[in-house]
Order: C-alpha cells, then structure tokens, then sequence
C-alpha cells in the first residue's frame, strides 16, 4: 500500500523573509555596506558570480589551508598537503591589488550592475576596506562553512581512492 503524502512542516518564516529568500533582490536584502557615498546590498550571489568570487578568492584560501594542514604535518595518503611557500607580504599585495577590487565589483554588482573596479578603487581607498567588503560577503554566503562541510565529506572519500 503506498504511502499517504503528507503536509509539510509550517514555515516559521513571515513573508518578508519568504519573499527575500526567493527572489534574492538587492532591494529587499536586509545587510547592506557603504562604499563612497553609496549603499550596496549584500545578497547570496547568484551561481556564477559566486563560481567567480570564490575562485578569485581561491590563492588566499589555498595558501591558509596549505600553510595550516603544514603546521599539523596533515598528508592525504602519504600526499602532502603543506605549502611549499607561505605568503609573503609582497605576494598578498599583489593579490589585494588585483583581487580585491574585482571581488567587491563582484558584491557591488548586485545592485549596481555597471560598477567599474576603478570606481572601487576610488571609493574603497584602502585594501583593508575591500577586504572588510569582501568579508562580509564570505560570512552572508557562508563560504567558511560551505568549503569546511564539503572537504569534512570528502575526505573520507579520498582516504579510500588513494
């Protein structure tokens, strides 16, 4: 005998948040920052923008993981996963210098499509406010937490391949 369809739980979501949830649009988000004189929305970045942003934020993240799995001497099967080289100060200004700017223009997009990284550049006046930008896009999308849920997945996966 089949089973019976049930209801599904009730929302505990007013339809505010519904309508933000679904529709994602830069008017409705509620976290937002100044850049200049202008206010921006933070939203979840649709795919390819996140595709993007993630992987212009790729080298940071590679070189932390490497540098920390490193320090704890991790290896994948006897692969080791340390970095060959840590960061140095003049490689995270090159980094900051191209790719800053051009992850804020990825944030600031949302809701003004026809944003230039010059105008960022102009406007943020500091790398240290992009990166400010940039975090908080990391903590709304829960990038952090995204990347740390997946390789905690894969891992054991990996063990058994290699």
């Amino acid at each position: 005998m089949p089973k019976k369809k049930t209801d599904p739980t009730p929302s505990t979501l007013n339809a505010a948040e519904i309508a933000r949830a679904v529709t994602n649009d830069p008017a409705l988000a509620l976290d937002s920052f100044t850049l200049g004189d202008v206010e921006y929305k933070l939203v979840d970045l649709p795919y390819d923008d996140y595709i993007v942003f993630v992987s212009l934020l790729e080298p940071l993240i590679n070189t932390f993981v490497k540098g920390a799995a490193g320090k704890r001497g991790i290896s994948l099967n006897g692969l080791e996963v340390a970095s060959s080289s840590e960061m140095t100060v003049s490689s995270l200004l090159t980094y900051c210098h191209a790719s800053l700017p051009q992850m804020v223009q990825v944030i600031c997009r949302q809701t003004d499509p026809a944003i230039t990284t010059d105008a960022i550049k102009v406007a943020g006046k500091t790398p240290f406010r992009l990166a400010e930008i940039v975090l908080k896009q990391i903590i709304h999308n829960n990038i952090i937490k995204d990347f740390a849920s997946f390789f905690q997945s894969v891992l054991p996966l990996l063990k058994v391949v290699m």
